[in-house]
């Protein structure tokens, strides 16, 4: 069962998305807030949080970012975002897991809960190629800068955290690392939060740009 919440600023619209969304049986509204404190007193309580955007309001963006200091490993997938490279790269390197854009529909937004809740992310090719340049850029500079990828973040990681962070970068799904590595799903969603965590990221996707430096 997913536990999710859902945030919106708008009442009745948060209200209209939360009885769309408990009309499926493996997913659990736990509520819906409008405020940042709302959400944040209700972070333990949810598996996914789905953060709606009122565009130009940036007040989404300022949540995803406080959900993220405070070390929780809630699922963040951001709702209603316009169909712009920059304002989704924007969002996920604030801390956002996924994303569903204006124009998706109720089973693009499924197919997202769904998928973060497998440890998965799904996301365009065009916005996975921009996401790559900017982490290649990012391997690029740490080269320029003579950072030897031993030092630093990466020596904090197990070899068993390495080889799942080396997966990661590859794009692969916790199940399909699961399946390379023989060992249960319940084991690699521990070593991936654990990476995460010692890493000091948000995200797969951020994680990706560490996964360069064991190249």
């Amino acid at each position: 069962m997913i536990r999710l919440l859902v945030f919106h600023e708008v009442h009745v619209f948060g209200r209209v998305i939360m009885a769309a969304l408990s009309q499926e049986s493996d997913i659990h509204v736990v509520g819906w807030a409008a405020t940042e404190d709302k959400v944040l007193g209700q972070i333990h309580r949810c598996d996914v949080i789905l953060v709606c955007v009122v565009v130009p309001d940036d007040g989404a963006l300022v949540l995803v970012r406080a959900i993220r200091k405070t070390g929780a490993t809630v699922k963040i997938l951001v709702m209603g975002l316009p169909k712009s490279e920059e304002a989704i790269l924007t969002y996920v390197e604030a801390g956002a897991d996924g994303y569903v854009l204006q124009d998706d529909t109720m089973d693009d937004l499924l197919k997202n809960i769904y998928a973060l809740h497998r440890g998965e992310a799904l996301a365009s090719p065009q916005v996975i190629a921009t996401l790559m340049a900017r982490v290649n850029r990012l391997a690029e500079l740490h080269a320029e800068l003579g950072l030897n990828p031993e030092v630093g973040k990466l020596t904090d990681l197990t070899p068993r955290e390495r080889e799942v962070l080396a997966f990661i970068g590859e794009g692969l799904s916790n199940q399909e690392i699961s399946d390379r590595l023989i060992i249960e799903l319940g084991t690699v969603k521990n070593h991936v939060h654990n990476v995460l965590q010692k890493l000091g990221v948000n995200n797969r996707w951020e994680a990706t740009a560490y996964s360069k430096l064991l190249r």
